[in-house]
């Protein structure tokens, strides 16, 4: 037993590294894809009265004259574009996977030498000063935005369960390994040696090679990683890594304090027999099997919302593919207010031109739910008449095709024919009167245009809506023509139009666009990874949670071998004797379901709150989930059971 109970506190010390290490490397992964290349602190520049060129090249100076490195990205389909100045070598911004492949381009080569980006820059207070005053020289508008990159890493990704997971194992091996050598601390306690040196001796014993011999391997990881890719992301997963490895260090030497601390309660002499606590080791056997019960049932729940999300995304792909002509605009908000009404007017006149010839898509989803919306149970959607034959399929479709409306007309459907005029409205209808129209059918399929970057479609299609649709020569007010911009599903068809960047008002007013199936596709690609992490921490806490049922199991008979023996010597069935085992795995398996409920009520608030369904994904406890939570609850007690009947049995035979 001793040797293997030395044998898993080595894997454990290289465990500890190298998951530090892997999780250091997700985590540049999950902040490379959300476009951070530099870590120090980040600008978003605003309006700059037309002086760009001048303010980029002081910028560029500025950075080479202080070493440092300002970099700002761009996104294309299919790479980055990375606009920097300073001295960074020609692959410092080199990403790994699954990030996209990177294309570097002086700071001066912006396009249209529009300096209205979000800076991230290198070092310090000092060079952040510098940049603030070339910036306030020019009188260009400037805000400073703090980076939240541990906060999306632990709160909008699967990171934190899994963490926590790696924690409790960490504490659950420490924590055996010391109970299994109680006997050799009490010897080195009669040796005269203090708890520091008693310690330092156990670390050195079982736990500083495989560290050191893990450490060794990490850094080599580390120079190939700076060689074959770039020292920034060697540097990058270094800080990731470090960050996650002190608190798994932390864990391991309280979890050995603690454990020590609870055996020293017992007689030296009961110690020096082998004997343990018996309070102290019951509760450690409890949190054996609680900590990674309640860690793995933390991630099935998501990890099922996830692999079904998957299988959604999997079914509306091809409608998101074709939908590539799609142009959807992002929309500068560092503006003055003269400047919003020229650039507002301007780019609703470039939108009703364009949707004069069908080359531009209106669509306005109401953010109200079925049930908010007059309490007719229905969403409502405004399209224009472009964006509606591409929205709408069956026999709808082709009755618009061969009606088309002639001015903004309401499609109301059949089921609702007679409370029409309480119907809602959108708010170009509220304020004309728009003609009517009842349709035959109530069942049909409108594509709502809702796309999420986190790759959850919010809804991709919704049944019998309410719609206004208007002419393709007719649109709304400006207005609300610019406002449809901000959401899902308007822009423009085709390429996008040459005013855009021609006009300096229209340039100023567009930061950029973006094509609604690479928009998707980006999404999609966040959702997978997340899957993909999701599915491994469910499967490696499943196989952790066993293997600490095994060691719980292996305690308890330590605990109890004595009275095992005398019940088996008086013939008083071994059910009996667990008797404390299975009040504590129904106790496990009520935790368990207790902590899915609390999960699944907080999920059920989120969804009230309308929230959105990446949020509500993370907590979100469906009945399959928690049938898995409460099998892998009682799969643990089960193992646990067999592994002290199998240790008996085999003492029974000596």
């Amino acid at each position: 037993m001793k040797e293997g109970v030395s044998l898993s506190q080595r894997i454990l010390a290289a465990f500890c590294v190298l998951s530090a290490l892997f999780l250091g490397y997700w985590a540049f992964a999950m902040t490379q894809s959300e476009g951070i290349f530099e870590t120090g602190s980040f600008i978003n520049v605003g309006s700059n009265d037309g002086q760009g060129s001048e303010i980029l090249a002081a910028l560029d100076e500025a950075a080479q004259s202080k070493g440092e490195r300002i970099a700002v990205e761009l996104e294309q389909p299919d790479h980055t574009d990375i606009y920097a100045a300073g001295d960074f070598g020609s692959s410092w911004y080199d990403t790994i996977a699954p990030g996209s492949p990177v294309r570097v381009h002086d700071l001066s080569e912006l396009p249209d030498e529009d300096p209205r980006q979000l800076l991230q820059l290198s070092g310090g207070e000092d060079f952040k000063n510098t940049v603030y005053g070339i910036l306030d020289a020019y009188s260009a508008q400037h805000q400073e935005l703090e980076s939240l990159e541990w906060s999306f890493l632990f709160t909008d990704t699967a990171l934190a369960g899994i963490y926590f997971l790696i924690l409790a194992t960490c504490f659950a091996v420490v924590v055996a390994g010391a109970i299994a050598r109680t006997r050799d601390y009490a010897v080195w306690q009669l040796m005269g040696l203090s708890p520091s040196v008693i310690f330092a001796r156990e670390f050195r014993r079982s736990y500083a090679s495989a560290f050191l011999s893990a450490l060794a391997i990490g850094a080599v990881a580390l120079v190939l990683c700076a060689i074959l890719v770039s020292p920034r992301v060697m540097l990058g997963i270094m800080r990731y890594s470090a960050v996650f490895l002190f608190p798994l260090l932390v864990v391991m030497v309280v979890a050995f304090l603690l454990t020590t601390w609870a055996c020293k309660k017992l007689a030296l002499r009961d110690r020096l027999k082998g004997k343990l606590p018996q309070r102290s080791t019951v509760a450690i056997v409890v949190l054996l099997k609680l900590v990674p019960c309640i860690a793995a049932v933390g991630l099935i729940a998501p990890a099922l919302n996830h692999l079904h999300e998957v299988e959604v995304q999997n079914g509306v792909g091809n409608f998101w593919k074709q939908a590539d002509d799609l142009q959807l605009l992002e929309l500068s908000g560092a503006r003055d207010s003269d400047g919003i009404v020229d650039s507002t007017h301007k780019l609703a006149e470039l939108a009703r031109a364009k949707s004069a010839v069908g080359q531009f898509q209106y669509v306005q989803f109401s953010e109200d739910s079925p049930a908010e919306f007059g309490g007719v149970g229905r969403d409502m959607l405004s399209f224009n008449y472009t964006a509606a034959m591409r929205s709408v399929e069956g026999p709808l479709r082709e009755e618009l095709q061969n009606n088309p409306p002639h001015e903004p007309t309401r499609y109301i459907p059949r089921g609702l024919e007679g409370i029409a005029d309480s119907v809602p409205k959108d708010f170009y209808c509220s304020e004309h009167e728009c003609p009517v129209e009842i349709l035959d059918s109530d069942d049909f399929d409108v594509a709502t245009w809702q796309i999420d970057e986190t790759g959850w479609g919010e809804q991709i299609k919704t049944a019998g809506p309410v719609m206004t649709i208007y002419p393709d020569d007719q649109l709304p007010s400006d207005r609300t023509i610019v406002a449809g911009m901000t959401q899902n599903g308007t822009g423009f068809l085709g390429g996008v139009p040459p005013e855009l960047r021609g006009d300096p008002d229209l340039s100023n007013f567009v930061l950029k666009t973006n094509s609604a199936a690479h928009l998707w596709a980006k999404g999609n690609a966040s959702l997978r990874a997340d899957t993909v992490a999701l599915v491994l921490g469910v499967i490696a806490a499943a196989l952790i949670a066993l293997t600490m049922a095994v060691i719980a199991g292996f305690l308890y008979r330590k605990l109890f071998a004595q009275r095992l023996r005398v019940y088996r010597f008086m013939g008083i069935p071994m059910t009996r004797a667990y008797r404390y085992l299975w009040l504590a795995d129904a106790a496990i398996c009520c935790v368990t379901i207790a902590y899915l409920w609390f999960k699944g009520g907080q999920a059920r608030e989120l969804e009230r709150m309308n929230s959105m369904p990446a949020v509500v994904a993370q907590l979100k406890v469906t009945s399959e989930a928690m049938a898995y939570g409460v099998g892998l609850s009682i799969l643990v007690a089960v193992v646990s059971v067999m592994t002290m009947v199998h240790i008996s049995y085999r003492a029974g035979k000596r």
